[in-house]
């Protein structure tokens, strides 16, 4: 499977793997205007796809499926009558040889005369043949028949054929293990053996306490995101800044990140018992350069590994892991174009960087209102941005995918500071190979940005995954918090006169309706609002709902019971009781396990 191109040994999901990110290696490949024709049919294959594999559907989302079975069935008849028309199509060389070898072999299968008699016209033909794209297979034809047995039966994945398919591998596996002689049985008796070994290990295992080292480093699926706690790789800011004198990535650096530092430490010291909230500066009217040390000898600290949680379009947790020195140091955060109208629906988009590093450091304040030098931690991401070329990103109604360049090095904007909590998730980016690399020797002008390698444009890859492809159908996705608008946005602005938007505010489910968020800009690095109690974006853009009675493990655990002894006596006593019978069932597994190995050794002596 090396090789694409030969379409060798490909189940069902290689394809699939393959529809979802070959746009960008079709593109250029064939003149216009054939190019434009396959770029928007593999779009619309593979948001098609991508909608008829959700997990979880709305009628908007069947009502957008259905739209995208019609453009699919008009884009797949002017590919069928126009573009393949244009070309002449003929066999592999592979696909010669197969046929010639086929007919070879029918032509030799008599015997005698018979075989001396074989008529010239099934002779195999030296050349390739000709081939014609055509749509009369069943496959095309049951395209529209997708959105009404979802209607009639539930989504695909309750009665796809992949599962019993991937389920197909276990007998295979068992196979080897028996001695091919009545293997029904014998594979009967393994997978029985397997099921009570399984239980078994469940029974003596399963009921373990995980320790707190087991889960130290591990986070939790409630938070939303998670970095190490070590202090073992620091960089002393002093040094760091002299090495990488005249780096483009280290202007204006230490301004950056105290200016990002201080109303993120105001917010936290206005939390605190014993401060005056109203002897704190604003953001705006004090300089962080004078109230803000980075404590402990001046110093940050670096981390390989930074694990985001989000909530999927069908309201699930998974994890993005981010790593800045490997492929999967992209991320995706919210913006507001300024030059858009509210209610235009391209207003809020994403903006999208490369993290340069993940670090932490340990601040002190030093300005009016303080109390102690008490030391912070405060977490912060280190984002070489993108900027977005055309509206592909963000108009529904351009079939393109977002295309994507860095923002120039000598640009002050170019770097950027962000808080962890403002990451939506991890993205995919494709170079865009028809436009080439930027620097054709592979030098390139800073060390620390990385851009020895970087291409001219980049595309995002929005069908990566089934998640991925409703964060661009806004409102469609049921566990995106964020893009339940509520309300207008309402501007701000940053102490450097820097543009500031602030997303609409948000109700977040399981809240009162006067519980709302406001959800942090992507692009700048400071964060206001006149709200008493802000609430971060990464604290609730994906909340998880909470359980009807408003309870969570915590507080159900620190209820106060009047007969605490006696009931843990109690509960105590039913453990030795169940343990005692789950080793008298153990015992029992274990000697039927063995009568079995003895009684099937008997058999084959």
């Amino acid at each position: 499977k090396n090789n694409v191109s030969d379409l060798k040994q490909l189940a069902a999901r290689d394809y699939a793997d393959i529809l979802q990110c070959c746009i960008p290696v079709f593109d250029g490949l064939l003149p216009e205007p054939y190019n434009s024709d396959i770029m928007s049919l593999l779009y619309t294959c593979a948001s098609w796809h991508g909608l008829a594999k959700l997990r979880m559907h709305t009628d908007m989302t069947l009502a957008l499926l259905q739209s995208e079975t019609e453009r699919l069935g008009t884009q797949l008849r002017h590919f069928a009558e126009v573009t393949c028309e244009a070309f002449d199509t003929e066999e592999l060389k592979r696909e010669v040889g197969a046929r010639q070898r086929r007919q070879a072999k029918k032509c030799s299968k008599g015997k005698g005369k018979a075989r001396q008699q074989t008529p010239e016209s099934e002779m195999p033909e030296s050349g390739p043949k000709k081939k014609k794209y055509h749509l009369r297979t069943y496959k095309h034809h049951s395209l529209p028949d997708y959105v009404h047995n979802i209607r009639e039966f539930g989504t695909t994945d309750s009665f796809s054929t992949e599962p019993p398919e991937l389920e197909h591998r276990k007998p295979k596996r068992r196979f080897v293990r028996t001695s091919r002689k009545l293997f029904v049985r014998q594979l009967a008796r393994i997978e029985r053996r397997e099921a009570r070994v399984r239980r078994i290990r469940q029974r003596l295992y399963g009921k373990t306490k995980r320790t707190k080292q087991d889960d130290e480093g591990m986070p939790g699926p409630e938070i939303h995101h998670h970095m190490g706690k070590t202090e073992n790789d620091w960089l002393e800011m002093g040094s760091f800044l002299r090495d990488n004198n005249g780096d483009p990535a280290i202007k204006a650096f230490l301004p950056k990140l105290k200016s990002h530092l201080l109303p993120r430490i105001l917010s936290i010291l206005k939390g605190q018992e014993g401060i005056n909230v109203e002897s704190l500066p604003s953001p705006g009217t004090c300089d962080a350069d004078e109230v803000l040390i980075l404590g402990k000898h001046n110093r940050i600290y670096e981390h390989r590994i930074l694990r985001v949680n989000y909530t999927t379009y069908d309201v699930r947790r998974d994890q993005d892991m981010i790593n800045a020195h490997s492929a999967h140091c992209n991320i995706m955060v919210l913006s507001r174009d300024q030059s858009l109208n509210d209610s235009d629906p391209g207003a809020l988009s994403y903006r999208y960087g490369r993290v340069l590093g993940t670090y932490h450091a340990k601040v002190i304040y030093n300005g009016p209102g303080r109390i102690d030098y008490q030391q912070h931690r405060i977490e912060f991401v280190w984002v070489r941005w993108f900027d977005e070329v055309g509206r592909e990103g963000i108009d529904p109604n351009q079939r393109r995918l977002p295309r994507l360049r860095f923002v120039p090095l000598d640009d002050d904007d170019a770097f950027g500071i962000v808080d962890p909590s403002d990451i939506l998730r991890g993205c995919h980016t494709v170079p865009r190979f028809s436009r080439g690399q930027v620097h054709t020797d592979n030098s390139g002008q800073s060390n620390l940005a990385r851009d020895a390698l970087d291409w001219k444009e980049y595309y995002v890859n929005r069908f990566v995954d089934r998640d991925m492809v409703l964060r661009y159908h806004f409102g469609y996705g049921v566990g995106h918090v964020y893009s339940h608008m509520a309300c207008p946005a309402q501007p701000a602005s940053s102490p450097t006169g820097a543009k500031v938007n602030i997303s609409p505010q948000l109700q977040v489910p399981g809240t009162s309706p006067t519980s709302t968020i406001r959800l942090t800009p992507s692009g700048s690095q400071f964060i206001h609002t006149t709200h008493s109690q802000p609430v971060s974006l990464g604290a609730h853009h994906d909340a998880i709902p909470e359980h009807p009675e408003g309870r969570t493990i915590d507080n159900v655990g620190s209820r106060s019971t009047s007969n605490s002894d006696s009931e843990s006596d109690s509960s105590s006593d039913r453990e030795d009781d169940d343990d005692e019978e789950e080793e008298e069932g153990a015992e029992e597994d274990l000697s039927d396990i063995c009568d079995e190995e003895l009684a099937v050794e008997e058999m084959y002596e």
